[in-house]
């Protein structure tokens, strides 16, 4: 398994094997299929980001995934601590690279990737660079001002490039196997260009961070089987500060009583019922979509549920470690569409098993000053100790900033329309739901690259 995102899954065309530069060569020849490009549209796509078919009539695919089965057993056994996984990976990513991207949020994540660097590889920081698209947070901060701080502190001789948001998603490059999930959003678009332009040839990004080290919902039973009394504590004030309205914290006990008291099955039930909730209510399928297409969908939705439910592996551990596992999967390796190279040091081998390998509970500290460091606290762990004073006490979120260029920004869908998929008159609508305006731009492009190779729809 490659950690690039350009790695390509099992395709299989015709009873063969192929990959991208089959249907790169031959999409003149090929059609595709308007209801397997539909399906990218699926509630269950909308939430968790995955590629849910190939775009091609007659091809198939198995999903590329985060190497994290088996992976941890063998870290462990190498010696490997979390932290000396984490450099080794960064490490292994650099070998063979001649200039190196760091994208820099200002957040704990990127933060670690850029300490792993300057101890790893410092050498690598005197040509390198350190990107940071100027957005501003909802506390009115500034993510180019948090990440010079982190540069001060943590590398002082970086190379910092602050970018606008103003990425061009039809300057990607185009993916045969599909709609790039990430590359529509244009704040990533200009990420990659800044890295290109200043002759990176890898783009270390934190994606997986979360997923994989966050703390998860649900720890209150955890904790207390470790009699971790100080902890639950402030595992339950973090909870309740995070959430005012205390429908977390409701949650939170509910849990713990519906583990110990209640029968597996409806315990089971009760499980879902909170936690996927906005897809097991009957979720609508997209009105952009025509109504044709919005009954594949919603079939293919409820099939594709069943299924994940089926094989869930709630009945395994805790309510915690079954919400970490949510989090994460299905998880698809996808290519940006840029024409440089992206890994994530989380998503990558070494360090994903052995990140995968702790418990639900070992993944919060109570040892930490604020909830976003307690409930990061295993990538706190990955930056040295003389360090961790420079990094940030809050998280930095950018709803507003999102919602408003969602307001400005123009949307074309000219083809998509023109072939029956979308409906022209809900296009305006868009406005309203960025993370389905995001997807249909991202179908749009897709069609104009194979149609602009001679493809035709099926």
């Amino acid at each position: 398994m490659e950690e690039l995102f350009g790695a390509s899954p099992d395709v299989v065309f015709g009873g063969q094997a192929v990959g991208r530069d089959f249907f790169e060569a031959y999409a003149h020849r090929l059609r595709f299929d308007l209801r397997s490009l539909a399906l990218y549209l699926s509630p269950a796509v909308v939430y968790g980001d995955f590629r849910p078919a190939l775009p091609w009539a007659g091809a198939q695919r198995r999903s590329a995934q985060v190497p994290v089965q088996g992976c941890g057993a063998l870290a462990v056994q190498g010696g490997l601590g979390l932290r000396e996984a984490f450099l080794a990976t960064v490490e292994r990513l650099l070998r063979a690279r001649a200039r190196v991207a760091i994208a820099l949020s200002g957040g704990l994540d990127s933060a670690a990737i850029l300490a792993a660097v300057s101890e790893v590889a410092p050498d690598r920081l005197e040509t390198g660079v350190a990107v940071t698209v100027d957005l501003v947070s909802d506390a009115g901060r500034s993510a180019a001002a948090e990440a010079r701080g982190l540069i001060a502190a943590i590398a002082p001789g970086c190379r910092h490039v602050v970018t606008a948001a103003d990425g061009e998603p039809a300057a990607l490059r185009w993916d045969p196997l599909g709609p790039t999930l990430n590359a529509a959003s244009s704040a990533h678009v200009a990420l990659c260009q800044a890295a290109q332009r200043h002759d990176a040839d890898l783009l270390l990004v934190g994606d997986g961070a979360d997923e994989l080290l966050g703390a998860p919902k649900f720890l209150t039973r955890d904790l207390l089987g470790q009699r971790r009394w100080r902890a639950l504590a402030r595992y339950l004030g973090d909870v309740r500060c995070l959430a005012p309205d205390r429908r977390a914290l409701a949650s939170e006990l509910f849990a713990l009583l519906a583990q110990g008291l209640l029968p597996r099955r409806l315990r089971r039930r009760l499980y879902f019922a909170l936690t996927w909730t906005d897809l097991l209510a009957e979720p609508e399928v997209p009105r952009i979509l025509a109504p044709e297409y919005r009954r594949i969908v919603a079939d293919w939705t409820r099939d594709w549920l069943a299924g994940q439910l089926a094989l869930h592996p709630i009945d395994a551990g805790s309510w915690a470690a079954a919400d970490r596992y949510d989090s994460l999967f299905p998880h698809d390796i996808i290519a940006d569409g840029s024409a440089i190279a992206e890994a994530s040091p989380f998503l990558s081998d070494p360090f994903a098993g052995r990140a995968w390998s702790l418990t639900a509970a070992d993944l919060f500290s109570e040892g930490l000053p604020t909830p976003y460091q307690r409930r990061k606290a295993r990538v706190v762990d990955l930056i040295r100790p003389d360090l961790r004073a420079s990094l940030p006490l809050e998280k930095a979120t950018y709803t507003t900033f999102f919602r408003q260029q969602a307001k400005t920004e123009r949307i074309d869908l000219a083809r998509g329309c023109a072939l029956g998929l979308f409906v022209p008159g809900e296009v305006d609508a868009l406005r309203q739901r960025p993370e389905v305006r995001r997807l249909c731009c991202a179908i749009e492009a897709w069609i104009r690259g194979a149609e602009a190779r001679g493809a035709q729809p099926a």
